[in-house]
């Protein structure tokens, strides 16, 4: 990390509705241009989602055409989340712990190199702080399959205590005693910064334990992934701490904040096993609510086609993953199924559909 321009608030916003409004007029002059990147890269991540999942999905039917800016949008809000998940517990490094003293961030591009190394050292210890505990608890009640045990909350909070006071006493700099005459927005920053750190991480985590579900080794690929996610998002976020820096610290900071989220955004759509689950997870939230395993009742007309894929009452069909909307037909899938065979349900034989049980039903698939 090379030391950036000094930073200074008032100069990184002074001409920020300047920014907006040229901003505002540039969408204006090329929105034909927005739209059709906007519509392309939309294509781009649900015929990726099709490929990998082998879904028939027809985009150019007038109502996939239709629906591309709302795919479009619903991923791009997404990655935003994600990057603020990511991001947003750097924050606590641009808030000086006590009144008067710099910020964390000031010492972590300090000319003196003790001074530097140390709060570079400072900052990792903190982030990894959280993501380590998390980690062990997680890892401990799994191992147990004592999750829904009390002791399981009861642990995840003492967790948030320990992040919480480890920002506080980590980056409070040097000669501060714990919780002493700690500024109030560095407090409220410190929890924040916790939480949304412990919830990334939760987050992570279980999906880590979605992919070795199934392994015999389990153990050894969750502590494995464990490792690399918590040195990766360690590292990134501490650079991205220094990248904030130097963003704020320029002439355009919002111009360069758009334009690397732009980046990002478009990254992540082209690229196409990011792109294919992030159109996945939008297009089978939108088929089902939110639901990742649905049982549909059927109408007059679905009670009365014999090939709609239905429980022995033939009231209601079997468990099933719907995976998108095309055009009148919702495209399903028997949950759980090894098989990737995608059948054509008509919204009119649906009168109504309920989430599956909490036991996982169609195991035989």
């Amino acid at each position: 990390m090379s030391a950036p321009n000094q930073y200074s608030p008032s100069a990184a916003v002074k001409n920020w509705k300047a920014e907006i409004i040229r901003g505002l007029k540039y969408c204006k002059e090329h929105g034909w241009l927005l739209s059709g990147g906007i519509a392309l890269l939309a294509a781009i991540s649900i015929f990726n989602y099709s490929m990998r999942e082998n879904v028939p999905i027809n985009l150019t039917a007038a109502s996939a055409i239709a629906s591309l800016p709302v795919i479009f949008t619903a991923i791009a809000c997404i990655v935003i989340l994600l990057l603020g998940c990511v991001l947003l517990p750097t924050a606590i490094t641009f808030i000086p712990p006590i009144p008067g003293r710099p910020t964390p961030i000031v010492r972590i591009f300090s000319g003196r190199p003790k001074v530097r190394i140390k709060a570079r050292k400072s900052l990792i210890l903190a982030l990894m702080i959280p993501a380590a505990t998390t980690s062990i608890i997680i890892f401990f009640y799994s191992y147990y399959n004592d999750v829904e045990s009390p002791l399981f909350g009861l642990s995840v909070f003492s967790s948030i205590i320990l992040s919480i006071s480890s920002f506080i006493r980590i980056l409070g700099g040097k000669g501060n005693k714990f919780f002493p005459r700690i500024s109030l927005d560095f407090l409220a920053v410190s929890i924040a910064a916790a939480l949304i750190q412990i919830i990334t991480w939760l987050s992570i985590l279980k999906f880590s334990l979605f992919l070795f579900a199934d392994e015999k080794n389990w153990m050894l690929g969750f502590v494995l992934v464990a490792i690399v996610a918590t040195l990766t998002l360690t590292f990134l976020q501490t650079f991205a701490a220094a990248g904030i820096s130097q963003l704020l610290a320029s002439s355009k900071p919002l111009n360069h904040l758009a334009l690397t989220i732009t980046t990002i955004v478009v990254a992540m759509c082209a690229f196409p096993p990011t792109g294919s689950m992030l159109a996945g997870f939008v297009m089978q939230s939108m088929a089902s609510g939110g639901r990742n395993c649905v049982i549909i009742k059927w109408s007059k007309s679905g009670f009365e086609d014999p090939t709609l894929p239905s429980q022995n009452d033939k009231k209601s069909s079997i468990a099933l993953k719907l995976m998108a909307v095309d055009g009148s037909d919702y495209l399903a899938r028997a949950n759980n199924s090894k098989q990737k065979e995608i059948q054509r349900i008509p919204v009119s034989s649906v009168r109504s559909m309920y989430e599956c049980p909490s036991k996982n039903p169609n195991d035989e698939n």
